[in-house]
């Protein structure tokens, strides 16, 4: 007998072992949550003289750490669920598939990014645990698992050619939002959106660029050091080859892509607003955050066009030669005109239209401005009527004679 328990507990170890974190995460998340549970119960009775409403109050204090640990357990764990399996997110496990014969129809070698029955095992042990005087229900739990696990997967669906499922996980992940954080009908979108995800997971993984996740990686990891490697930002022509070369290191975003983009924009930004119950504070939300959010993208895209491209002439030239326009570079100035004709309209028209209504309308449509109006980056840099400059973050590209 003995035998036979030692044969299924290794049998279950096994089985769970592909979806686990590493043991030591483990070992700290359990023995986090039962000191804390020993705790609370050491305090509990400790103190004799509650009862009734004040004992369960009192209860629910004491129990706040372990639920924090609880959630912040969850949530890491659907972050790993993507993170540590997804080969996006891992460049050299995706450089490494990639001189494999393997497809989207076998399974990845280090786990699968689907949810599985373990998964089910992992959220009913925390389920249980909750049931013992907690302020997080069944739904609370849900949203601390599935929401970040959604969320994770977003990017790598729409980079490996699973666009329309990332993009409609994006608008989904709103909708759960404005309903009600946590609620059935929430509830019910995450597991819809899980659907999706397994539905467009083998497109990405079967369409699976193997370059596209080591090439990402290599330009955003010196971006997240706190000390930057010279040699890693220099690019291979430098200054100014780089931005005379035909194929100019800018990433094009088309027409729907921007509309896409925009309007999930103003869809968070009322599904968020929309949990505020005051409905005067509501409208300023709305109203400040498309008016900021305009005016910021508006000055992110003033520095990607004219921070290393500059007029032919200078502005006291353009007043001694009496050309006050010159079509070839100031048209684009026209969409960030645009952009802030918009936000002007948004802070002049807020007192007589409802703010948690024209504040998402403004946003969605300042953002397709900006994001979507010709002329791009990628023609500006090579056609337009401008002279390059040296960019100044950027000295180590070239030598001043």
């Amino acid at each position: 007998m003995a035998a036979i328990r030692r044969s299924l507990w290794r049998t279950l170890i096994t089985w769970m072992r592909v979806v686990l974190p590493p043991w030591w995460t483990v070992t700290l998340f359990v023995a986090g949550l039962i000191g804390c549970e020993l705790l609370a119960h050491f305090f509990m009775y400790r103190i004799a003289d509650w009862d009734g409403l004040q004992f369960h109050k009192n209860a629910l204090l004491l129990h706040q750490p372990r639920d924090t640990w609880l959630a912040v357990g969850l949530v890491m764990y659907g972050c790993y669920r993507v993170g540590a399996m997804h080969p996006f997110f891992r460049p050299e496990y995706a450089e490494w598939l990639g001189q494999t014969p393997w497809s989207g129809r076998l399974p990845l070698p280090l786990g699968p990014v689907y949810l599985v029955p373990q998964d089910a095992v992992i959220f009913l042990l925390a389920w249980l645990v909750s049931l013992d005087t907690s302020k997080f229900g069944f739904h609370a739990l849900v949203v601390l698992f599935l929401l970040p696990y959604l969320v994770a997967l977003i990017a790598p669906l729409r980079v490996m050619d699973a666009t329309a499922h990332a993009y409609l996980i994006a608008y989904g992940l709103a909708a759960a939002v404005w309903l009600g954080l946590p609620s059935p009908n929430a509830t019910l979108v995450l597991i819809a959106l899980c659907f999706v995800a397994w539905h467009g997971l083998p497109t990405s993984l079967n369409g699976f660029a193997w370059n596209v996740a080591p090439m990402l990686w290599e330009h955003l990891s010196p971006m997240m050091r706190f000390k930057r490697n010279s040699a890693a930002l220099s690019k291979p022509l430098g200054y100014p080859f780089a931005q005379l070369s035909p194929r100019p290191e800018f990433m094009a975003i088309s027409s729907r892509e921007a509309l896409l983009l925009s309007w999930l924009a103003a869809c968070w930004l009322w599904a968020l607003a929309s949990n505020i119950p005051d409905g005067q504070e509501r409208a300023k939300v709305c109203i400040v955050v498309a008016i900021a959010g305009i005016l910021v993208s508006a000055l992110g895209r003033s520095l990607a066009y004219f921070l290393e491209y500059r007029p032919p002439i200078s502005l006291l030239g353009r007043l001694v030669t009496g050309q006050w326009i010159i079509p070839g570079h100031d048209r684009a100035w026209l969409p960030i005109g645009c952009a802030v004709l918009v936000a002007i309209a948004t802070m002049l028209t807020s007192s007589h239209f409802p703010g948690s209504i024209i504040g998402p309308l403004a946003l969605g449509l300042g953002l397709t401005l900006l994001l979507g109006m010709p002329p791009r980056l990628r023609d500006w840099a090579l056609t337009g009527n401008h002279r390059i400059v040296a960019n100044t973050s950027r000295r180590n590209e070239f030598i001043e004679l």
